[in-house]
């Protein structure tokens, strides 16, 4: 029985050993490759070796965000106190619970957002 829809079969041809060093073996050398030159990106802002100053804003935000991180710590702390005064195991449930809301926060939370910093180029770009 034949496919009718298959296309013809070309014949097989067997995979051949040779060796280099045979005088009717022409080894081409090999292409040489360019590099691609590296275009800096212009939309972001290049680094001019000028230190960031911490701005009055930014010394505030951390020190409310410290405030509050205490605030919460200290609250935390005071309920698993409380639970454990109560009953030795709902201290325990609050501690593993505490434990599991603190794992994951390192995942979940967002990372500061920070502009790239762009390698400088290791060769001028002619254009």
């Amino acid at each position: 029985m034949t496919d009718e829809r298959r296309p013809p079969s070309r014949p097989q041809s067997r995979p051949q050993v040779f060796k280099l060093d045979q005088p009717d073996v022409v080894v081409a050398p090999p292409e040489p490759v360019e590099p691609e030159p590296v275009v800096p990106d212009l939309a972001a802002p290049a680094a001019e070796g000028k230190a960031r100053s911490l701005s009055w804003s930014a010394l505030f935000w951390s020190a409310l965000g410290g405030i509050a991180s205490l605030g919460a710590y200290l609250a935390l702390s005071r309920l698993i106190e409380d639970l454990y005064a109560r009953a030795p195991w709902l201290g325990y449930v609050a501690l593993a619970f505490t434990g599991a809301l603190v794992l994951p926060a390192p995942v979940v939370l967002p990372a500061p957002a920070t502009p790239p910093i762009l390698p400088a180029p290791a060769h001028p770009v002619a254009r």
